[in-house]
């Protein structure tokens, strides 16, 4: 009788749509299937429970027997995986960099190619627009307008690539495209005719923050109308994961063939230092900005498992480092959130915990049950948050003391914001630990507070130095 309870239970529990977006969040993760290829999977499993629902079959019986119909995900995988290595080298290439070359026409493959490579140059040319306007690298003024538009040299190429590569429907795309090219020129339009004086903070926090609001236009460009999605928005952590990784990497290496460069122009007695500082590296960093992302939205989740394996080998690293530390400083009773550089770290160090919890939860199979990783995680968040509340009580005194300010402000916006992200999260890993609700309730509440996010680093980037001029 306990045992027929339970079950009816369990089965009153069951939520078909649930199950099914963990299963294709669990095949994704594996690493080497495309959006598409995704789609259609979850089609075929989705038109067999309704066929066996038609047939009298519960949700769960249904859903059950479907998944074993479409195939074990390691084995679905891997037999990918197989097909992928048995291409030629050319076909291979195509197959990562662009599509298979049975899912589009030639001819469409090289219109994807040349768009691709027109994006690239576009992106690498207009790194050049500052030296229209008199601005030099070399000169004070001319390094804080090309650190102010940084992101722009290559974010709205980016954004372009991914509207007309990413599937959207053509009224999906059309809108998409309207609503990401308007956010690029409107914050471009504004940060041209703000009131900036050099080195001042509201052109240093602009800097800081714009390329982290403008990544929200590239998310739209992403996510298209599915923006409300929450698996589509952690689709795009994990490309934004794997875009950082090869923006190093390709910035390492762009770095290395400079460096090369001006050592074999020097050996022949030519210097070509300020060709290098205004051409070449402005130029070499908007295609690489632009390659990085280009690449990893091409390589279709071959390697996007990198930057989920760095968080879970960083959190309790970085847990253990903050729980020392809170506990030296209550011992000491030393107050370290006085000093302002450091409360700069400290807010760095929040953004990390939130980046490893974000990343460590793209990779996570919603269906499985809590593990190791994420008492981690719940033990990372408490102290995270603790040491939030005590930059909170600095920054508020601070203030106090000695007046508002914009960097003082800035952190506050931003200190208040990890609080209540990192409050959520709390609540959220605390109901699945004690098994009152499913971690994907942590999945919904981390990707949906990326919007707050962008929206006060497009505050602070635009509208502060409308607000405090001059300062």
């Amino acid at each position: 009788m306990l045992r027929l309870k339970a079950a009816k239970r369990e089965k009153k529990m069951f939520d078909p749509e649930r199950e099914v977006e963990a299963w294709r969040g669990a095949l994704a993760s594996k690493g080497v299937l495309r959006d598409d290829e995704l789609d259609e999977l979850e089609s075929h499993l989705r038109d067999g429970m309704a066929d066996l629902m038609t047939r009298g079959l519960e949700s769960d019986e249904a859903f059950f027997i479907s998944a074993k119909r479409v195939g074990n995900l390691d084995s679905v995988a891997r037999e990918y995986a197989r097909e992928l290595a048995r291409s030629s080298g050319d076909e291979l290439w195509k197959s990562l960099i662009f599509a298979p070359a049975d899912a589009e026409s030639k001819t469409d493959t090289r219109k994807r190619i040349l768009g691709t490579i027109i994006l690239g140059a576009l992106a690498a040319l207009s790194s050049q627009l500052p030296f229209l306007f008199g601005q030099e690298i070399g000169t004070s003024a001319g390094s804080m307008i090309f650190l102010r538009f940084a992101s722009f040299f290559f974010m709205p190429f980016v954004g372009g690539y991914l509207i007309l590569t990413r599937g959207h429907g053509r009224i999906s795309r059309t809108a998409t495209l309207g609503i990401a090219f308007a956010a690029y020129l409107l914050s471009a339009l504004i940060l041209a005719f703000l009131p900036f004086t050099n080195s001042s903070q509201t052109s240093v926090l602009s800097i800081i923050h714009m390329p982290i609001a403008l990544w929200l236009a590239t998310m739209t460009a992403y996510c298209g109308v599915s923006i409300r999605d929450a698996r589509r928005r952690m689709e795009f952590v994990r490309f934004s994961g794997e875009s950082f990784l090869y923006g190093v990497l390709l910035a390492c290496g762009l770095m290395a063939v400079v460096a090369l460069i001006i050592i074999l122009f020097k050996s022949i007695g030519v210097d070509i230092g300020i060709f290098t500082r205004d051409r070449l590296i402005p130029m070499g960093l908007a295609a690489a900005g632009f390659a990085a992302p280009v690449l990893a939205s091409a390589k279709r989740n071959v390697i996007e498992n990198i930057a989920p394996v760095l968080a879970k080998i960083f959190t309790p690293l970085v847990f253990a480092a903050m729980a020392i530390f809170l506990a030296f400083m209550l011992a000491r009773g030393v107050d370290p959130f006085a000093d302002r550089d450091l409360l700069i770290g400290f807010d760095a160090m929040l953004a990390l915990v939130v980046a490893l919890v974000l990343f460590t939860l793209s990779a996570r199979d919603l269906r499985k049950g809590k593990n190791f990783g994420d008492w981690m995680c719940f033990l990372l968040v408490i102290v995270a948050l603790v040491v939030d509340c005590f930059a909170l009580r600095a920054i508020s005194v601070r203030i106090g003391d000695y007046g508002a300010s914009p960097n003082k402000l800035a952190a506050l916006g931003e200190n208040l914001l990890f609080f209540f992200d990192l409050a959520g999260l709390a609540f959220c890993y605390a109901a699945f630990l004690a098994r009152k609700r499913g971690i994907d309730i942590a999945v919904k509440w981390q990707t949906a507070f990326l919007l707050p996010i962008f929206a006060w680093a497009a505050f602070v980037a635009l509208a502060f130095p409308m607000i405090f001029r001059g300062v």
